[in-house]
């Protein structure tokens, strides 16, 4: 029974300690200055991400622009080659 008791009360204060040692943390002006800063720093990465997005579109549409034409410029091309060799012939 004394034993029981006693390690009753061991485990008692040691929840205790444990509690107190698990206290949350009380802000600061230094946690207040944190947590501001990280706010600022994911608004500007949330704006970072927009841009980069926006550029990705923009890269994404010249690129087909780009692709378009050089495939007319290739039809040009064939088209002139074609006209060349019929005029040669005829010459």
């Amino acid at each position: 029974d004394y034993e029981q008791q006693n390690l009753n009360k061991i485990k008692a204060k040691g929840n205790k300690q444990a509690n107190t040692l698990m206290d949350p943390i009380n802000d600061t002006k230094s946690t207040i200055l944190l947590k501001t800063e990280i706010q600022r720093l994911q608004q500007s990465n949330d704006h970072l991400k927009q841009r980069l997005s926006k550029y990705e579109k923009d890269d994404e549409l010249l690129n087909q622009q780009l692709e378009e034409t050089t495939r007319l410029i290739s039809n040009k091309e064939e088209t002139f080659s074609q006209k060349l060799e019929s005029n040669e012939k005829r010459l």
